[in-house]
């Protein structure tokens, strides 16, 4: 507060003024800084440089969704004439007795013929 009103009540320019108040040295020799200091100051210098780093690359990632939102197309722009085969993998135990019904449920009929099947064991009770 006093120095906020000292500012306005003297006659000195505002530069000279805050050069004043930023370089005084009141408090100097009251503390210095230990090494314990410095481990605790450094890592968390680094630490938050690097969330600066991510805060401004998500920033730019957004920004540039932003951006070219407006050339997202709508419709793939080929459609395939053929689709293409796949491999569907199912995990199982002790399902012996279901593998062939779940099976067929997973595979639809129109994917059916480029569909390739891998069943594998996991144990000697499958």
């Amino acid at each position: 507060m006093n120095t906020t009103l000292a500012l306005f009540v003297t006659n000195q320019s505002t530069f000279d003024q805050m050069k004043r108040e930023m370089l005084d040295d009141t408090f100097a020799g009251v503390h210095s800084l230990a090494l314990f200091d410095y481990m605790l100051i450094v890592p968390y210098f680094v630490i938050l440089l690097v969330l600066s780093f991510y805060g401004m690359h998500r920033y730019a990632m957004i920004r540039g969704y932003f951006k070219f939102r407006g050339n997202l197309l709508t419709t793939p722009p080929q459609l395939f004439a053929e689709l293409p085969p796949v491999t569907i993998q199912l995990p199982l135990f002790n399902e012996r007795f279901v593998v062939e019904r779940l099976i067929e449920t997973i595979v639809d009929p129109p994917v059916h013929r480029t569909a390739r099947r891998r069943v594998s064991r996991d144990g000697p009770s499958d």
